[in-house]
């Protein structure tokens, strides 16, 4: 289905010796089918143990970090991760709903950053085929962002990715669901053939028709 998510969860670490992290970090979790989504998360752990975490619309409610274990508790959903860390990148398990899953994270470096900005898809795109709904993109620079609102489900947020060569690679995760999403633009740039992958269920297929 994706081309790009082995080179998207290649993390390669830059140079890292502040007594305090405060920055943005690659991650992963591995979910459902072993299905691993990519992911970026603001990290800060200080001198005094303390620690906190947040991505998307999530953000820890309170958090260690000393005598090399890290743990993260997200109050809002239940949410806890508790992990081994050395100061450079941490990596142990995220719990939330009676489920745990593998998570694992360091500090983002352009040096391992895969794919490029690829042509812009920016706009509303109408989409058919499993369902209905649609996929609202932006571009910021070279990075492209997108919301997906699908029939029957909830809205995905904070969608992001690069382009491949062929497709957009776009991920999400918001603390309890992972999706990933393919989108290959057509050569006359109005259509989109776009697989959504929910990890644990059957990928869904949609052609993406931009709005006027």
């Amino acid at each position: 289905m994706i081309r790009l998510w082995g080179a998207l969860l290649v993390v390669v670490c830059c140079a890292w010796a502040q007594e305090q992290t405060d920055a943005r970090w690659d991650a992963k979790i591995t979910l459902e089918d072993k299905v691993k989504v990519p992911f970026s998360l603001q990290f800060q752990a200080g001198k005094d143990g303390t620690a906190s975490a947040a991505w998307g619309d999530l953000r820890s409610s309170s958090g260690t970090a000393k005598d090399g274990k890290l743990v993260l508790e997200f109050a809002s959903i239940g949410g806890r991760i508790e992990a081994a860390y050395d100061g450079k990148t941490f990596e142990g398990d995220y719990t939330v709903g009676g489920q745990r899953y593998r998570i694992e994270a360091a500090p983002f470096c352009t040096c391992g950053f895969q794919g490029e900005a690829g042509p812009d898809i920016a706009g509303v795109w109408a989409l058919s085929g499993s369902g209905a709904g649609t996929l609202t993109v932006r571009r910021v620079g070279d990075d492209t962002f997108a919301e997906l609102a699908l029939q029957d489900q909830a809205v995905v947020k904070h969608l992001f990715g690069r382009f491949d060569g062929l497709s957009f690679a776009l991920a999400a995760f918001d603390g309890k669901r992972g999706v990933l999403v393919d989108a290959e633009p057509a050569a006359t740039g109005d259509i989109l053939k776009i697989t959504v992958q929910f990890p644990g269920r059957k990928p869904l297929a949609f052609t993406g028709t931009k709005r006027k």
